[in-house]
C-alpha cells in the first residue's frame, strides 16, 4: 500500500502476521542531523531548547509520520532501523562534460547524529513504535548523490518477527564463541 503525504513523504507499510511489519518513509529536502540545544537563562533557571533547523524538521517528520500511521498499529518487539541520508552534490562539483557520481559522503554532519534526529522524531516520540529502547539494530549512510539528483532521507523500519530470520543465525553464533 502506498500513501503520499501532502509534500514529501512516501510510506510503504507491509502488513505481516502481527500487524505492520515494516514502515518505510522518503523525506525529501536535505538530511538533518541532531544538534547541541541551545540554552537560555530564565527567572527559573536555565532552559534548553533545540535549534530552530532542528525543532522544524522535527515537526515536519512527526506530522508526515502521524498521518501515514493514522489508523495503523504500531510498531512493536525488536526492531531494525536503516536511515540512508542522501545529501544534494556541492554545486562546485558539477561539470558539464563529465557530470559528478554518486558517492559516499566523508565530510559533513556525523552519522550519529543523523541517525539520533530521525529515531528520535519517529521512535522516541512514539509515533511508529511504542519505544525507541526496542531498536536492537541499526544502519547509518551517508551519500552524495550525483549531480542532478535531489537529495532526501530514506527510513525503513522492520519489525523482526520470528526465530526463523538471519538475527538468528547471528545470535546463536555469537553465543557458541562465548
Amino acid at each position: 500500500m502506498e500513501v503520499l503525504g501532502r509534500n514529501d513523504l512516501r510510506c510503504r507499510q507491509r502488513m505481516g502476521g502481527r500487524g505492520l511489519s515494516r514502515f518505510e518513509i522518503k523525506i525529501d529536502g536535505q538530511p538533518v542531523a541532531a544538534t547541541r540545544p541551545r540554552f537560555r537563562r530564565t527567572s527559573k533557571g536555565v532552559m534548553t531548547h533545540p535549534t530552530k533547523k532542528t525543532h522544524e524538521s522535527s515537526m515536519r517528520i512527526k506530522k508526515l509520520a502521524e498521518k501515514a500511521m493514522k489508523g495503523k498499529e504500531k510498531l512493536s518487539g525488536p526492531l531494525e532501523v536503516k536511515i540512508h541520508a542522501m545529501f544534494e552534490c556541492p554545486k562546485y562539483k558539477h561539470r558539464v562534460n563529465n557530470p559528478a557520481k554518486t558517492t559516499l559522503k566523508a565530510n559533513g554532519p556525523d552519522v550519529d547524529n543523523i541517525a539520533k534526529h530521525y529515531m528520535d522524531a519517529l521512535l522516541a516520540s512514539g509515533i511508529v513504535a511504542k519505544d525507541d529502547n526496542l531498536v536492537v539494530s541499526l544502519l547509518c549512510t551517508k551519500l552524495e548523490l550525483a549531480q542532478g539528483i535531489k537529495p532526501y532521507t530514506l527510513i525503513t523500519i522492520d519489525e523482526i518477527l520470528s526465530d526463523d530470520n538471519p538475527w538468528r543465525t547471528m545470535i546463536d553464533s555469537i553465543l557458541e564463541a562465548i
